[in-house]
């Protein structure tokens, strides 16, 4: 397990850490999720550890996901735009609560390292968060959320609309094969 935490860990970490001429230059989450970051020196041996906690970390965020996306997706209405915003908040507090815990295990890590002035710039992590997928990783990733929105929209645009009784009135899916047209529409002769 604490491999799988470490590997897991290592591909999460790949923006937070930079070589550095001393080990390696952190950038420790902060307990606000805005706001400047504070940057330690660590070495291999506190590396090693910082990953295997974010990599628990972001192991029960993805499991606590697809708990969340199970209940509010069988639990709500399919294509309610509410259910969206119930997931998305849900999503979001969990990635609050997320972001305090790292702040409080890595606390323990991170207590006798020193805080360095050398930060990690935004292009830098990005360098490290564009090597942690491959091409055929995102062409894949592509043509599912190609394929997931033209199914959608093809699902959305095909449903039938509601059949109307001659007052006006919805009547329910059962009454639409049983019920026949009315004989006569506007113009007809009776």
């Amino acid at each position: 397990m604490r491999r799988i935490l470490l590997q897991l860990g290592k591909s999460v970490a790949e923006m937070r850490f930079k070589r550095s001429a001393h080990g390696w230059i952190f950038q420790a989450p902060t307990r606000w999720i805005l706001g400047p970051r504070p940057h330690y020196l660590v070495d291999d041996a506190e590396k090693a550890k910082i990953e295997v906690a974010l990599g628990a970390s972001t192991l029960v965020v993805w499991l606590l996901t697809a708990v969340i996306a199970a209940i509010v997706f069988l639990w709500a209405p399919l294509g309610s735009v509410t259910t969206l915003f119930l997931f998305l908040a849900l999503y979001c507090l969990l990635l609050v609560v997320q972001n305090f815990c790292n702040c409080l295990a890595l606390r323990a890590i991170l207590k006798n390292s020193p805080r360095v002035s050398e930060k990690i710039a935004f292009d830098e992590r990005l360098k490290g968060a564009a090597g942690m997928y491959s091409v055929e990783q995102l062409k894949f990733l592509l043509v599912l959320f190609v394929g997931l929105f033209v199914g959608t929209s093809l699902r959305r645009s095909t449903r039938s609309k509601p059949v109307m009784d001659t007052a006006g009135s919805i009547l329910p899916d059962t009454a639409r094969a049983v019920t026949p047209p009315p004989r006569c529409w506007r113009g007809a002769r009776m």
